[in-house]
């Protein structure tokens, strides 16, 4: 390397503006880059956060086509569950069903006697919405054995949702073979 020949004077010039650059240098740094560094340091593990959540958007996106077919799936199971379940201005139809049934199956309906409950579901702000009722019907009815099972499976079997529950029977008083019989059954009906 060349050595430069200056005299003292220009050696003091020289070094002048060597320290006035440094000085300059350093306030530039330490006023306007500083503050950017710091901030840019700040921001980078916002970057790796915002990288992994892009990643996993990507990778969500490959399994798009399956979780619309799963969502077409599961909207029409709803839909059937929502045919099975009785509407509250049904429940007249669904009463002479109950009436058709027992006929069909040779029982004879002494009494039928809905009573309309409301069931309850939390949500998570913690206030209660009605989804639907539970309408359990008590049924006193005259039949034998095999009609009882003939109709409590033609019950269970509906296209409606229906619960047998509560039953007791006593041999009946004239007919050994005819039977007194109570039950409930439990019908749910949507509520809209």
């Amino acid at each position: 390397m060349p050595e430069l020949k200056l005299d003292k004077a220009k050696k003091k010039i020289l070094l002048i503006y060597a320290s006035a650059t440094l000085v300059v240098f350093i306030g530039y740094f330490s006023l306007f880059l500083r503050p950017s560094v710091a901030k840019l340091t700040g921001v980078i593990p916002e970057i790796r956060e915002r990288k992994v959540a892009i990643k996993s958007v990507q990778d969500d996106l490959l399994y798009e086509g399956m979780l619309n077919k799963r969502l077409k799936v599961l909207q029409e199971k709803l839909a059937g569950y929502e045919k099975r379940l009785s509407r509250e201005k049904e429940l007249p139809m669904l009463l002479e069903n109950l009436s058709l049934m027992a006929k069909e199956s040779r029982v004879r309906i002494l009494g039928i006697t809905p009573h309309v409950t409301r069931l309850k579901v939390q949500k998570d702000t913690g206030e209660e919405k009605s989804v639907y009722q539970e309408v359990p019907i008590a049924i006193s009815a005259q039949s034998g054995y095999h009609e009882l099972g003939s109709f409590i499976n033609r019950l269970e079997n509906h296209q409606r949702y229906m619960q047998v529950s509560h039953m007791k029977i006593e041999s009946g008083q004239a007919d050994p073979e005819r039977h007194e019989i109570k039950f409930v059954v439990y019908a749910y009906t949507f509520k809209q």
